[in-house]
């Protein structure tokens, strides 16, 4: 469930999301195939290495939580490009 709503969170086609996230998952969960991003893990890599974007590793790949991944939507809301 999302944080301080009963709502779960759910993929584009109405599927409950994991707690625990692969990149396929995470890349699902945003759409980004969606918008029209064509190299969605070299975005998710974008955000993790400018510290917007938290995963954890396990088994060798990264993981995120749908806390972690609320979070970044949160802080991407109401970011404007900079020139």
């Amino acid at each position: 469930m999302c944080e301080g709503n009963n709502n779960p969170a759910l993929y584009p086609d109405g599927t409950p999301c994991p707690t625990v996230m692969l990149e396929a998952d995470l890349v699902r969960f945003l759409r980004l195939r969606e918008l029209g991003i064509e190299r969605p893990e070299n975005t998710l890599r974008y955000y993790r290495d400018k510290g917007l974007l938290s995963a954890t590793k396990l088994g060798g790949r990264n993981c995120y939580t749908l806390e972690s991944a609320m979070d970044f939507l949160r802080s991407m809301t109401g970011k404007k490009k900079r020139a």
